[in-house]
């Protein structure tokens, strides 16, 4: 049994009760509408996680994007676990705002409500765990520049990305994003409303 925790919009979670299951679509993702130039990076993104867990690409025709932390702080041995609850993961936010600080923003200016969803899942699936900054490291135009190796952390994220074993970024966070299938009624656990960033002294 797996948790999962992501931000949705409001409308996702009235799909998954409307009408049973938010299937997720690459091609009919918003932020690739916002900018384009993410979805062929988007879709070989896809296809790793498809070959990963062996799904029909057809059928898994996209992902939903969720996140967990860092527990361990070794190069060999990253484990990453999901948050405990809802103020675990508040905190996590807060500790890598940094590295958010772009996202929460189009969160918080975005005329749609969002919602901070609890997800379990009783199917096994490799999740897919990458520190966000990589994510963010190999989105368009991608420059790698220091503390990043060029070539060397390319090949370091892409081989953690298709074998599906999380590494340690030369950029670390404890904040890692993870992946899913889809979203249906019996995945959701508890549903929590979405908060502005906080800051990291909030919490001392």
């Amino acid at each position: 049994m797996t948790q999962f925790w992501t931000v949705q919009k409001r409308s996702v979670l009235d799909t998954v009760i409307q009408e049973g299951a938010y299937l997720p679509s690459i091609s009919a993702s918003d932020y690739i509408r916002k900018i384009p130039m993410l979805s062929q990076t988007y879709s070989n993104i896809h296809k790793i996680f498809c070959d990963l867990n062996g799904y029909d690409p057809l059928a898994v025709s996209g992902m939903v994007f969720g996140f967990a932390k860092r527990v361990t702080f070794g190069d060999d041995d990253v484990q990453v676990v999901p948050y405990t609850d809802y103020e675990d993961f508040r905190q996590s936010i807060g500790f890598n705002r940094e590295a958010v600080l772009s996202l929460w923003r189009e969160f918080e200016k975005s005329d749609e409500e969002y919602v901070v969803l609890d997800l379990c899942y009783t199917e096994e699936f490799n999740w897919m765990a990458l520190d966000i900054n990589d994510f963010q490291a190999i989105m368009p135009p991608i420059t790698l520049g220091p503390p990043f190796r060029g070539e060397a952390s390319l090949e370091r994220i892409l081989l953690s990305l298709s074998s599906g074993v999380p590494t340690m970024s030369e950029l670390p966070t404890t904040l890692y994003q993870v992946h899913a299938p889809y979203i249906t009624r019996r995945n959701v656990r508890y549903v929590y409303p979405m908060f502005p960033l906080p800051d990291y002294e909030d919490y001392f």
